[in-house]
């Protein structure tokens, strides 16, 4: 492999050796139950993974591995790495209740532990790596992505499509057990795979699906192409034709990423989890109107004003107000608002085919969302007015707005997900014991005989 002149000066030589400096990091407590609170949620939408989207992946998987199979629960043996990497990545983030790393924006979990998994069963590897590799694509990915969000996305790129893959890549190598030039020539490798644009949530198209299975799947091609002997650019990143310019990052932001680097803290520890199998932004305005109809009776002539921060109103597919498929469906707070006035809840199905409930619109109707600056990101102000003029107003305006759940609330919720899915019991609490352990696991196929894989 070449090692180019100059190339440990790169800020992807840098982070190649942060990544290295991650997987032998001590682990605070805090630390292995933040990552397994995630590997809990982001697993169990693995296994409760259904519905359209999934439908069809498994095709998508039938034909281009030509398999006369119904499923795809034999992808670890039967389909090259980088597909089940993609269905698998794909499938965590169809289910929408994946983990988030809100000051990315982006969404880890479907491509670290896609690919954490098809390179442990391709090494044969123990819990503990699997552990490791993907503990540092998610924390380092977290870092960078945290840094590099604001440029990226006024590129029109969507962040899970552009840090995901860098994320994957990390995973890979270090699952791989690649050194400091590896890992850099991996990563500059990357800067040729990544993208997918936010105009999935402004068209209502099926790209938000595809970008985490593309950049799962990417994660492995690079780590392959790598081991076969491949180099990437020695200014991959950082270069006057680098990947920092490609998403509008001017040079103050080699510096801003070494900093980041340097954190001691932990950002896997500030993950966020969702309540309802919708967009981030949608999770608080739908938790104060259902706790308005807790206590109050609505009529129909019931209006309601929702009232947002300037960039989460802004964000694509907010505002969207009678959508017409799932993915638009998911990001628009005035449906979400107006199902969750119908229904007193937010059902997937109803999200999954909006144009079958003409129900809602009448209510999406009576939904005004508006920006405020005086509210902070992922908050919301809803104010209800009934047919006597009385208005009601509810608020979540601090830094509780993120779902930040202990590990316990997340097996809590996880578990009441795979019950209405029809898991048994038993079988729920095997793959929760099986998390639990993944760290003094042997193989990892005590795990994958628990997600019937």
């Amino acid at each position: 492999m070449i090692q180019h002149q100059g190339a440990g000066n790169s800020i992807h030589y840098k982070i190649a050796q942060a990544v290295v400096e991650c997987r032998e990091r001590p682990i605070a407590a805090s630390v292995e139950e933040a990552c397994l609170a995630m590997f809990t949620n982001d697993l169990t939408c693995l296994a409760e993974a259904s519905g359209p989207e999934t439908d069809r992946l498994d095709e998508w998987t039938r034909q281009f591995s030509q398999l006369d199979v119904a499923s795809d629960k034999s992808l670890f043996t039967t389909v090259h790495p980088e597909s089940a990497a993609f269905s698998h990545s794909a499938r965590i983030h169809a289910f929408v209740l994946d983990s988030t790393y809100y000051p990315s924006q982006a969404h880890f979990g479907g491509p670290t532990i896609a690919v954490g998994l098809v390179c442990a069963q391709l090494q044969g590897s123990n819990g503990e790596k699997l552990f490791r590799s993907v503990l540092a694509g998610v924390e380092i990915a977290s870092r960078i992505g945290e840094v590099l969000v604001e440029p990226t996305m006024g590129r029109g790129l969507r962040p899970t499509a552009v840090f995901g893959g860098i994320a994957a890549a990390i995973t890979a190598s270090v699952a791989l057990d690649f050194s400091v030039a590896e890992t850099a020539h991996a990563l500059a490798l990357t800067s040729n795979f990544f993208g997918g644009t936010s105009q999935t949530w402004l068209d209502g198209s099926d790209d938000w699906v595809i970008q985490a299975g593309l950049a799962a799947s990417n994660g492995i091609a690079v780590a392959r192409l790598v081991r076969a002997g491949f180099n990437g650019a020695a200014a991959a990143w950082d270069g006057t034709s680098g990947l920092l310019r490609a998403l509008g990052a001017d040079d103050g932001y080699t510096d801003r990423l070494e900093v980041a680097l340097r954190a001691d803290s932990w950002c896997i520890e500030d993950l966020s989890y969702k309540m309802y199998p919708a967009c981030n932004i949608v999770q608080t305005p739908v938790k104060l109107l259902l706790e308005i109809l807790l206590h109050t009776s609505l009529d129909d002539s019931t209006t309601i004003v929702c009232r947002l921060n300037p960039k989460d109103a802004e964000y694509p597919g907010t505002i969207a107000a009678q959508p017409n498929c799932h993915a638009k469906a998911l990001m628009s707070v005035a449906f979400c608002l107006g199902v969750a006035l119908t229904y007193g809840g937010l059902p997937i199905e109803v999200l999954r085919s909006p144009e079958m409930h003409p129900e809602v619109s009448a209510a999406v109707a009576r939904v005004k969302v508006i920006s405020d600056e005086l509210v902070p990101e992922l908050g919301a102000i809803i104010e209800v007015t009934d047919s006597t003029g009385r208005t009601i107003r509810r608020s979540l305006t601090t830094s509780a707005c993120r779902a930040t759940w202990d590990a316990a609330t997340v097996q809590d919720h996880a578990r009441e997900r795979l019950r209405s899915t029809g898991w048994t019991e038993s079988a729920t609490n095997s793959l929760f014991d099986t998390v639990v352990g993944l760290r003094g696991a042997e193989t990892i196929d005590p795990l994958m005989t628990a997600l019937n894989y």
